[in-house]
């Protein structure tokens, strides 16, 4: 119970508005109101005869590739396809993800991640729904059974050079609308 919480739900987005619908958790029927787009109460109320919507709180998913038809591992995606991703998760109940990206080499993985950046940068949506990176590669074993859809001939351990390119492209990577640090992960 958030009172700040944004909201993203699939319905029409209105500016001010309320729904009734079951709480996720204790199966009560529960009634929440917003003003431009931030819930303001929320509150116990009766079962509407018609109704049988849920509400829960927006799924944070910790690797996501692509959706919608829009593969993150590609080069040069539009801020329009990001945005086609990002909406389509949203409407399925991601409201964040840490956006992945695998094994490649090494130096175009980095110029990848820094485009990304970029065009997420330039965008408040898109910087509200990518709470940072999961880079899955190429630091993962490349024997049988570990290296999954890897490609092995990329694969290598990493340096501290390495982590300290990693750490120079992504920077200190906070959002400065409210300062909340950005997430990073590597796999393995």
């Amino acid at each position: 119970e958030n009172p700040r919480a944004t909201l993203n739900h699939s319905q029409p987005k209105k500016d001010s508005g309320s729904v009734v619908a079951c709480h996720y958790a204790t199966r009560e029927w529960i009634a929440v109101s917003w003003r431009s787009g931030v819930i303001y109460k929320i509150e116990s109320a009766a079962r509407p005869a018609e109704n049988s919507s849920w509400i829960a709180p927006g799924i944070v998913d910790l690797q996501i590739n692509g959706y919608a038809g829009v593969d993150f591992q590609h080069d040069g995606l539009s801020e329009a396809e990001f945005l086609k991703a990002c909406r389509g998760l949203r409407r399925a109940g991601c409201a964040r993800f840490l956006l992945t990206l695998i094994t490649d080499h090494w130096e175009r993985l980095l110029a990848r991640l820094s485009y990304l950046r970029e065009v997420r940068a330039r965008s408040a949506e898109l910087s509200s729904a990518i709470a940072g990176w999961h880079i899955e590669g190429p630091f993962l074993s490349p024997e049988v059974g570990f290296k999954g859809a890897h490609n092995a001939a990329v694969m290598r351990d990493a340096t501290e050079a390495d982590l300290r390119e990693l750490r120079a492209v992504t920077g200190r990577d906070v959002e400065p609308r409210d300062r909340r640090a950005r997430r990073r992960s590597a796999g393995p």
